[in-house]
């Protein structure tokens, strides 16, 4: 698994730093241009873990780490055409799902020594990523490199989706993973657990929140990867909160029609369903803890 791991790692980097070169240098963008571009596949990479378990639990480890592979085979071919930059953005969603399932084997498989085996995971992770970017930046240089990086690193992702299944298997991890199962206690319904305990106890068993369907906290994911991300624009000159805050006094139609910059232009939207999801998600969970 660890080997799986490292290879992922190897071609991943080696197509990220591919891409990252070709934006520079074939389309002559600029650091808020490339920023852009890896955007849409960042946002996917954090928010993706949190929907991915249940199609994991309903497809199979094995498939779903498979289909993730062979999604990101096909970006890295698909680098090798020189596509327009808004192709590129859109294809770099595919090389996101293959990581949080390596993840989530790795951290079952090691049981108590969870430290240690996250430690050794990333070990073999900046292995594979090391040699990718080596390996990369070597052959683009060269005339028929580009192709060339671009084909292997997809080559080594779908002889990665075949080992798939008996690198699972060698872990022993379970192929549709489940649930904790649930104590005596935790099966028994809040109306029978109310008898011999006091009514506040009880309360506090109907209203203990499910973590993983807590609006707060995928509210406070959604504001982590919007402060991430506008800080890289920040940092290129295109963020629009740091402008409208920050930046020179701007007429009323800057602020709601057009703000100039296409990256100025989708921050300023952005900020704004970010307001509104912000303040639905806040009102949902005052009116859940609302006394009836």
């Amino acid at each position: 698994m660890l080997a799986l791991v490292a290879l992922t790692a190897m071609a991943e980097a080696e197509v990220a730093l591919l891409l990252l070169m070709h934006l520079q240098r074939g389309h002559q963008l600029r650091l808020g241009e490339i920023a852009a571009v890896f955007i849409p596949g960042f946002i996917v990479y954090s928010l993706l873990p949190d929907y991915l378990h249940g199609f994991v639990r309903k497809v199979g480890r094995t498939r779903v780490l498979a289909l993730a592979m062979v999604a990101s085979a096909v970006f890295a071919a698909g680098l090798s055409f020189v596509p327009s930059p808004a192709v590129l953005a859109v294809m770099w969603v595919l090389s996101a799902a293959a990581i949080p399932v390596e993840q989530a084997v790795v951290a079952e498989a090691a049981g108590l020594s969870l430290g240690r085996a996250m430690g050794i995971y990333e070990s073999a992770t900046l292995l594979g990523a090391t040699i990718g970017t080596f390996v990369a930046g070597q052959l683009y240089g060269s005339d028929a490199g580009w192709r060339v990086a671009c084909f292997g690193a997809a080559a080594l992702l779908l002889f990665g989706s075949f080992v798939v299944r008996g690198a699972v298997r060698r872990v022993g991890v379970a192929e549709f993973p489940v649930e904790p199962r649930k104590t005596v206690s935790q099966k028994e319904s809040p109306v029978t657990r109310m008898v011999g305990e006091s009514p506040q106890a009880a309360e506090s068993v109907m209203e203990e929140p499910n973590k993983r369907a807590n609006p707060l906290r995928n509210g406070a994911v959604h504001v982590a990867v919007y402060v991430v991300a506008q800080a890289a624009l920040a940092f290129a000159g295109y963020s629009w909160p740091v402008e409208a805050l920050f930046g020179e006094a701007h007429e009323a139609g800057w602020y709601w029609n057009s703000s100039g910059h296409w990256l100025l232009n989708l921050g300023r939207i952005w900020t704004f369903v970010l307001v509104i999801d912000t303040l639905r998600t806040v009102g949902r969970a005052l009116l859940k803890k609302r006394p009836y």
